[in-house]
């Protein structure tokens, strides 16, 4: 067997779950403060009081305020987390999108759409295959169809986006080459018949 998958917990809409993608702040349950990772003064606090959040958006939703002392910006990255994203946008994956400019004008929210998304292994690096499998739904649709998909297939999925990359689903840790030989063939299934793209990656 590989390597076994490293998971992180980090909260969201006031729940805590496991994700392939590290939190990219770490909050005070104390004082209700958040800031960067590599805070000299978040380094200091307690574990039990430790939490994580995907992004800036969970953070202020949560009721936290930025550390007066790093200063946390909305636009903070860390080459550590652009180097597991690129690690992960590279394999096979079901990939939720959102079109733009929406596909109805009567109904905008209607913009979201599925997809078998991995890296082209001949092609300059940079440079991804996508296999569009399912029509424009509304969010919620659209997140259940992937879901599903993923564990049909035991694969991560990724919410694409520049400004909202999320891991919201991840797959289970295979034990035996049975199960691996079966993911590995409803990924055949998946990708059969259908005519992939080639896209560079926006990220």
């Amino acid at each position: 067997m590989g390597q076994k998958t490293k998971l992180y917990k980090v909260l969201k809409l006031g729940k805590q779950i496991i994700t392939l993608i590290p939190g990219r702040y770490a909050g005070n349950t104390a004082h209700k403060i958040f800031g960067r990772l590599d805070c000299k003064s978040g380094m200091r606090m307690f574990k039990v009081n430790r939490v994580f959040f995907a992004n800036w958006e969970d953070a202020i939703a949560a009721g936290y305020k930025q550390c007066e002392r790093c200063k946390p910006r909305y636009s903070d990255k860390y080459p550590e987390q652009e180097a597991l994203k690129e690690a992960l946008l590279a394999k096979p994956h079901i990939a939720l999108w959102k079109s733009g400019p929406p596909p109805s004008r009567r109904n905008r929210q209607r913009a979201w759409y599925v997809c078998l998304n991995w890296q082209d292994k001949n092609s300059k690096k940079g440079t991804y295959r996508q296999i569009t499998l399912s029509n424009s739904f509304m969010y919620g649709r659209a997140r259940e169809i992937a879901i599903r998909l993923g564990k049909k297939c035991n694969l991560p999925v990724l919410q694409h986006g520049p400004a909202d990359f999320a891991n919201i689903f991840v797959p289970v840790e295979r034990t035996n080459d049975i199960d691996v030989a079966r993911d590995k063939q409803a990924l055949k299934e998946l990708q059969k018949n259908k005519k992939a793209l080639g896209f560079n990656s926006a990220f």
